[in-house]
């Protein structure tokens, strides 16, 4: 089996947190010839801009994973840069987690809504979007990879972070969604040479994560990549750690 990782890599949320990190890492890497680096308001991305401007592995792409007419855009600039070359790997990174709204005792029908539209609806659509690409130069000896940033906070039969992570039920809920969509795509994409997996990263210190988490999110990152360096065809549909142990659904 080759290394399935690159030539051609697209993040999502990647001005901050673990989406730029992993664009950071990757455009470390000899084998990586472009990172198509996905974010909200690059105009707002002072440190993804910086990045770039030092690397020309990096291409930064306007995408809010809400938005069709960013969707449409960032195809027809990675199909220009691709220039008839497909793409080798696609990580769902973006994601919300909000600390009021979502919970139980206090949900706000479009806070609900939103997490549902970000944190499943988007990653499904931008799959869909890139998918002719991730089809056009995979194969059994090199796979193409749809990797879905989940968490443990999505597992259902732990349950270990439910009514905890910051009380929000959404963020869990949705996770556990994108599973299932994992599970999905990895037995309709599987003739197409597609893996499709769910990957949780651990605790981080991010926005998100927080200040008290453990890890760093360079530990997080790197650790990931190294993991999706090893990935086969076997492990397509699988839910598993930074270091490719086996989660709970």
């Amino acid at each position: 089996m080759k290394n399935p990782v690159g030539p051609a890599i697209l993040v999502t949320g990647a001005n901050r947190g673990l989406g730029f990190a992993f664009v950071q890492e990757l455009s470390k890497l000899s084998f990586v010839d472009h990172i198509f680096a996905c974010c909200r308001t690059p105009s707002k991305a002072n440190a993804l801009t910086e990045l770039a401007e030092n690397n020309s592995k990096i291409h930064i792409l306007k995408l809010d994973v809400e938005n069709d007419d960013d969707l449409k855009e960032a195809v027809q600039k990675v199909e220009k840069v691709l220039n008839g070359k497909g793409l080798n790997v696609l990580i769902n990174n973006a994601a919300m987690l909000t600390e009021s709204g979502a919970e139980y005792k206090n949900a706000d029908r479009k806070i609900l809504q939103q997490h549902m539209s970000v944190n499943i609806v988007g990653p499904i659509c931008i799959a869909s979007a890139f998918l002719h690409l991730l089809q056009k130069d995979s194969d059994k000896e090199k796979p193409s990879l749809i990797v879905n940033i989940s968490s443990d906070c999505g597992s259902v039969k732990d349950a270990i972070h439910v009514g905890s992570a910051w009380g929000n039920i959404a963020y869990g809920i949705t996770k556990a969604g994108l599973n299932q969509y994992t599970r999905y795509m990895s037995m309709n994409e599987s003739n197409n040479h597609i893996v499709t997996i769910s990957m949780h990263p651990g605790w981080l210190r991010t926005d998100m994560g927080t200040s008290s988490a453990p890890l760093a999110v360079e530990e997080g990152a790197n650790s990931v990549i190294e993991t999706l360096q090893k990935i086969t065809i076997n492990d397509n549909g699988r839910f598993m750690d930074r270091h490719g142990k086996d989660m709970n659904f």
